[in-house]
């Protein structure tokens, strides 16, 4: 009596082998575009804070008009420095000036409605400066208007 030798793979056994390949591969897809999308956003927002100081540095020492709105009045205040009209992902961003609160309204698309898109503004604000960092906000700006009526 003589036994049959398989050689190869059988039909079950190969397709399981494609879909359990297939199964890993989409899954370090979905990691690798969920960190992608992470680090887009990150640096989005680092774009976006860094014209927001750029938006308090101006206004601090008083390069930026009380009506200015757009980056055109940000880079007639600062004329030395590039000043991008929107962020590199295309978004659209306004400048605004509260009450000595300088902030940066960033245009977000928030989903789609049946006249059109949902636009929705993020408020970014510069990174408050070491020494404002352990009193209270309200503190900080009472001590930055003695100094600015002082000069």
């Amino acid at each position: 009596m003589k036994l049959d030798v398989q050689r190869g793979f059988t039909l079950p056994e190969a397709l399981a082998v494609l879909i359990v390949t297939g199964l890993m591969i989409s899954l370090v897809g979905s990691f690798t575009s969920m960190r992608i999308d992470t680090e887009k956003i990150r640096s989005q927002r680092a774009e976006s804070r860094y014209i927001a100081s750029l938006v308090d540095h101006a206004y601090r020492h008083g390069l930026l008009a009380d009506d200015a709105s757009t980056a055109a009045d940000l880079q007639a205040a600062l004329p030395h420095l590039a000043i991008p009209a929107q962020l590199s992902s295309g978004q659209a961003y306004r400048i605004a000036l509260d009450d000595a609160d300088p902030r940066v309204l960033v245009g977000i698309e928030a989903g789609f409605r049946d006249d059109g898109a949902v636009v929705r503004s993020e408020v970014v604000r510069a990174p408050a400066p070491v020494s404002e960092l352990r009193i209270p906000f309200w503190r900080a700006r009472q001590l930055r208007q003695i100094r600015e009526e002082d000069e």
